[in-house]
C-alpha cells in the first residue's frame, strides 16, 4: 500500500499549470469522487532545458558514502534517462524512517556512493527511448520501488515489490536528495492534489 506523505515543496515561484478534472472510485464505497488532477504545461520543460544547459548539466546533491558520516552537498553531473526511463525535475522529497535506516548502516548493501530518498514529486522533463507514458512537464510522484524484471512470477502476479532482482529508489537507486532523478516510468505515478488548499507549499508523496 502505497502511503501519502505531506512535505514541503522546494520551490520559491509558483509554476505555470494546467489543470484537469478526473473522478476517483472511493475503495469503501464504489462511490465516484471528484479529484483534481495538475500538470505543469509544456513549456516548464522547455525552460528547465534551458536551465540544465547553464548549469553545465550538472546538479545539487547530498551524497552518502559511508554509515555514520553527514551527507556531502555535491555537483553531480544531470542523468541522462534511459531506455524507458524519465529524467525528473525533484520539487520535494520527503524523509521517511527507511532512509534513515539506510544512513545507520541497517540496510547493508546500499549502491555506495548513493543519493537517498524515495518520496519524491517533480516534473518530467526528458524521456528515455520508449518513455511514453508521460509528456513533458507532467508532475509525477516517484516511490521506493524503482524496478523489477517484469518476467518473475511475482511481477507476473502483480506482486513486484518480491521480485528477487527489485532495485530501490534511494537505496540501490540514486534517489530524490538532487535537483533532478531518473526513474523507470512504470513505477511513477501521476500527481493528484489531495488537499488543494495547501498545493501551492505542500504535495503528497509516494511511499
Amino acid at each position: 500500500m502505497n502511503r501519502l506523505v505531506l512535505v514541503l515543496v522546494l520551490e520559491d515561484k509558483p509554476l505555470n499549470r494546467e489543470r484537469g478534472r478526473g473522478r476517483r472510485r472511493d475503495q469503501n464505497t464504489g462511490s465516484g469522487k471528484e479529484a483534481v488532477f495538475e500538470a505543469c504545461d509544456a513549456s516548464t520543460a522547455r525552460l528547465d532545458e534551458s536551465h540544465r544547459a547553464k548549469s553545465n548539466f550538472l546538479m545539487r546533491a547530498m551524497v552518502f558514502s559511508e554509515p555514520g558520516r553527514l551527507l556531502d552537498e555535491s555537483d553531480l553531473s544531470i542523468p541522462e534517462p534511459q531506455r524507458g526511463q524519465l529524467l525528473v525535475r525533484v520539487r520535494a522529497c520527503g524523509v521517511c524512517r527507511t532512509d534513515l535506516h539506510v544512513l545507520d548502516g541497517d540496510l547493508v548493501r546500499p549502491k555506495l556512493p548513493l543519493v537517498p530518498g524515495h518520496e519524491i514529486v517533480g516534473e518530467v522533463v526528458q524521456h528515455g527511448e520508449g518513455a511514453e507514458r508521460f509528456a513533458a512537464g507532467t508532475r509525477v510522484g516517484i516511490p521506493w520501488l524503482g524496478w523489477t524484471c517484469g518476467e518473475c512470477s511475482f511481477c507476473r502476479a502483480g506482486r513486484e515489490n518480491l521480485c528477487a532482482q527489485a532495485r530501490f529508489t534511494g537505496y540501490t537507486l540514486d534517489g530524490g536528495y538532487a535537483d533532478y532523478v531518473s526513474a523507470d516510468e512504470r513505477f511513477a505515478f501521476p500527481y493528484l492534489i489531495i488537499i488543494p488548499t495547501l498545493r501551492r507549499r505542500r504535495c503528497s508523496a509516494p511511499d
